[in-house]
């Protein structure tokens, strides 16, 4: 009996690990996905105005922040 709750327990620890992991890489992949979408947005969008794109840069300065505190 205690081997059964041995294993089930290893199995849960390992499915919740794996589970964490999964989760902090497809969130620093969204940001990735989120840095590309600004910048192709401002290549494609070459007449905005100076204020609209510092804010734009700005976004990308706190996504790096983001990603470097993972």
């Amino acid at each position: 009996m205690f081997k059964l709750i041995a294993i089930c327990t290893l199995i849960v620890a390992v499915l919740a690990y794996a589970c964490y992991r999964a989760y902090r890489h497809a969130e620093i992949s969204e940001l990735h996905k989120l840095r590309a979408c600004f910048e192709h947005y401002l290549e494609a969008h070459t007449e905005l105005s100076e204020e609209f794109i510092k804010g734009i840069k700005t976004a990308e300065d706190i996504l790096d922040l983001e990603e470097l505190s993972r």
